[in-house]
């Protein structure tokens, strides 16, 4: 009987402790939610967008290794080579270049204009020859998928 009580005591402890709880938490308005627009105050955020101080040099060939092969469905992008990690002291600091309507962005040596955006992944391969591998699906700048017949002459080219 002893036993009973106790555990009855217990359980209406915790339930209003419970209770004061989710109270608290509804009054605080901690809801879980992170503002995208609110300042992050990180070091690895400043550094990424701080001034550059002696950034290592870019490699000339650093895209020598990859291979791109092209079917009639599909586009493979791979490098045999297994490129070195890259530690967060050797990234250059960031910056932002808006593009303008016709989604061309202006670099201080030229231009890079977003043509296309394509989506694929494939699962890694572990200790299999395998691994599922979904098609990639193709879009346009403005988020619309490709028609048929673009997505026919971009493979072509």
């Amino acid at each position: 009987m002893l036993l009973r009580k106790a555990a009855l005591i217990l359980a209406v402890l915790l339930a209003v402790a419970a209770i004061g709880l989710a109270v608290w938490f509804w009054n605080t308005q901690n809801r879980l939610y992170s503002s995208p627009s609110a300042v992050r105050n990180m070091s690895n955020y400043d550094r990424a967008f701080s001034a550059t101080t002696n950034p290592p040099p870019i490699p000339t060939n650093l895209f020598a290794s990859y291979q791109i092969d092209r079917d009639t469905n599909r586009i493979v992008i791979s490098s045999p080579a297994v490129l070195q990690e890259i530690s967060e002291k050797e990234y250059v600091p960031l910056s932002i270049v808006h593009a303008d309507s016709s989604h061309t962005a202006v670099l201080s040596n030229g231009s890079v204009r977003l043509a296309y955006i394509g989506r694929a992944f494939a699962q890694p391969r572990t200790n299999f020859g395998w691994g599922l591998q979904v098609p990639a699906t193709y879009y346009t700048p403005d988020a619309k998928p490709l028609t048929p017949a673009a997505l026919n002459n971009l493979t072509k080219s």
